[in-house]
């Protein structure tokens, strides 16, 4: 009898266990715009306020992957490995011992906040051609130092020659999502390390198709069609923009439709075949992003990961990982 009831508790504690759903990872895409003016900085902070609340332990971003040697070369020049050993050198990067480094400083990071720790680790960052993480920990070192003294922060300047490349890069960064909402949700969230998942590999190829079909185009219905329609696309963008609701109008289900047909649907209504070769290259962009998100993902045990990129990426986003069984895929509106 005893043996009964072991196995009978046994049986149906396995098949509890068994038949319970596999969570999945929660992404959520998130279109963003890259460049609002300080004038109507309400937009950044009512986007941030809505996701604060999604509480992501992952954010994935629009730049190039550290390893992905064709995409930098199309983004950053085919010399980009010669200028970053040529830092590394001016900097003083022991490169054989640069990763074990980078591992240390983000230990050490963790327990007490540095603004020189952070210097060191962007030089690191840049130098393994990780330009996002890099950026983050500039961004990082600048708002540290920003809060000191007027007398010790010229200081900086003098002893610290690289603080002055900072600088620049934080008035750069000043007006665009990194500054405004990526960053500062990833210091929220406790991110130290955000996933690069962009792809430049056909930039060139469909620049070309593009500037071809323009100018083959040119003078035709269909020309001033596309005019028309990119007028009034960017008039409505403006006028959100003005509102202060740009971001949250830019993720609703409206606008991506929309995004989708400016980027696909009205130029293979031209007819043109450079045109088709653009939307081809186009849509291979994407796909080659979505597969960077689920390979950077797959088994990190993540819950929900917050993904940022330009909004007119957001439709072929989606359509390439929504039959991924290992992640749930949303975006803004679906909330």
């Amino acid at each position: 009898m005893k043996l009964i009831t072991f196995l009978l508790i046994f049986f149906f504690s396995g098949f509890t266990s068994f038949s319970q759903p596999i969570k999945k990872t929660e992404v959520l895409l998130c279109g963003t715009i890259h460049h609002i003016p300080d004038s109507v900085k309400q937009n950044w902070v009512a986007f941030r306020k809505f996701l604060q609340d999604y509480k992501p332990d992952a954010i994935c971003v629009e730049y190039r992957m550290p390893g992905d040697s064709v995409s930098l070369m199309q983004a950053d020049g085919k010399n980009y490995a010669k200028i970053n050993d040529s830092l590394a050198k001016v900097w003083n990067i022991d490169m054989p011992n640069a990763k074990a480094r980078i591992k240390e400083l983000y230990t050490l990071l963790r327990q007490i906040d540095d603004w020189e720790k952070r210097i060191e680790l962007y030089q690191l960052l840049y130098v393994q051609a990780d330009f996002g993480n890099a950026n983050f920990q500039a961004w990082r070192a600048h708002r540290l130092i920003s809060i000191l003294p007027e007398e010790k922060i010229n200081e900086i300047r003098t002893k610290n020659p690289v603080y002055k490349r900072i600088e620049w890069l934080a008035r750069n960064l000043k007006n665009n999502e990194y500054s405004n909402v990526v960053f500062p949700l990833a210091v929220e969230f406790k991110i130290d390390y955000l996933v690069p998942v962009d792809d430049r590999t056909y930039n060139m190829n469909f620049s070309i198709a593009y500037t071809t079909a323009y100018d083959e185009v040119a003078g035709t219905k269909f020309e001033n069609k596309a005019r028309i329609f990119w007028e009034e696309f960017i008039k409505d963008e403006s006028a959100e923009i003005k509102k202060g609701n740009a971001l949250m109008f830019v993720n609703s289900a409206a606008w991506i439709k929309r995004s989708d047909y400016a980027q696909t649907g009205l130029y293979l209504s031209s007819g043109n075949s450079h045109h088709r070769e653009y939307v081809r290259y186009w849509n291979l962009r994407n796909k080659k992003i979505a597969k960077n998100i689920l390979d950077q993902i797959k088994g990190k045990g993540y819950k929900r990961v917050l993904v940022f990129m330009g909004n007119l990426h957001i439709p072929n986003m989606k359509k390439y990982m929504m039959n991924e069984k290992s992640i749930s895929i949303k975006t803004i509106s679906d909330l």
